[in-house]
């Protein structure tokens, strides 16, 4: 199906946290599962087994008729002025185009869990497919650099070689990346404890433990529960209600920002952690209208302003809603 099913629902928010100020919510395609700015005048949508989809806006933020910007099957996506890069969780390669879908790049994975892109790097989260054993270090993150394709491994599994934890536990969608305005990068690989702050040659500025952060991480599912999960959503959706996970990271006017969700009851809620260089952090509530059973977060932001997608991956119930908000979260922590 090309198109959102035109807007379904177009309603103001009248909820305002601390980070962000709802101006709005409309509900798309159901098997939206990622959203990128393009422009102010345009988002990019990763519709499950669709593609991606670009949706203008017109000067009164109003969204219009979809049209296809990319064949290439999406999970997650990335944007940067010159490009899309698109991948998808299980065997298949992640793709990078110019701004007119010309293929520039094509790098095989056995299975990635997030990425990112900007003007001069391609940042993967996922076990990369190579000749020979894969992630023969424990390699679990790689930068690749856009012009000549080549790329290098950043970040290294606790759990060694084969990076085990992720080939085990990465469907359960628990990690994120994302590149920062000057280029550095943070890397939460969820499978592994830590959230990993780099500069933008690859170096590291920070790292703090995921205990420090009150966030969950790791992989303590069995080789059968591994079976089971990889086949059934509801376990899924019960093993992340009883954690605190990263959903999303957002590049805020106030530094990166950790999507951190929790559930209580089968609801989920989100927080805001604000990573400062110095180390230092700061949490902000964030209340996401209308959120539903089951409800996974992803997001972007340009300046000030904010699009957050809600849905239930990995099955056809509900649908998924795009948030429009600004922000208004504040100082930097140091």
């Amino acid at each position: 199906m090309l198109g959102i099913a035109a807007v379904l629902a177009v309603a103001p928010c009248s909820a305002q946290t601390e980070a962000l100020h709802f101006i709005k919510s409309v509900q798309v395609e159901q098997h939206a599962v990622d959203v990128r700015w393009e422009s102010m005048r345009s988002l990019l949508l990763a519709v499950r087994a669709g593609g991606t989809l670009r949706l203008p806006l017109d000067s009164d933020g109003q969204l219009g008729k979809a049209e296809r910007a990319s064949a290439a099957r999406a999970s997650f996506i990335g944007v940067s002025p010159t490009g899309l890069a698109a991948g998808v969780q299980f065997r298949a390669n992640v793709v990078e185009m110019s701004v007119e879908g010309t293929l520039q790049h094509e790098y095989p994975f056995l299975g990635a869990e997030d990425l990112d892109l900007d003007a001069k790097h391609l940042l993967v989260l996922g076990l990369r497919s190579l000749p020979g054993e894969a992630a023969p270090l424990g390699e679990i993150a790689w930068l690749f650099d856009t012009t000549s394709g080549t790329g290098r491994a950043v970040l290294f599994s606790a759990s060694g070689k084969g990076a085990p934890a992720l080939s085990r536990c990465g469907l359960i969608e628990t990690g994120a990346v994302r590149f920062l305005s000057d280029g550095s990068f943070v890397i939460v690989p969820g499978v592994d404890d830590g959230v990993h702050w780099f500069d933008a040659e690859g170096k590291v500025l920070r790292v703090w433990s995921s205990q420090e952060l009150g966030i969950d991480s790791g992989c303590p599912l069995s080789d059968d529960e591994v079976k089971f999960y990889d086949m059934a959503t509801a376990p899924r959706r019960v093993f992340v209600d009883a954690r605190r996970v990263v959903d999303e990271i957002l590049a805020t006017p106030s530094g990166p920002a950790l999507v951190v969700r929790s559930a209580h009851d089968k609801k989920p809620s989100w927080q805001l952690i604000l990573l400062g260089r110095r180390g230092k952090t700061r949490t902000l509530p964030l209340s996401i209208p209308d959120a539903q059973e089951g409800d996974r977060l992803k997001g972007d932001m340009v300046g000030t302003h904010a699009v957050l997608l809600t849905n239930v991956p990995f099955t056809s119930e509900g649908g998924a809603t795009l948030h429009f908000a600004d922000w208004t979260g504040g100082p930097t922590p140091e």
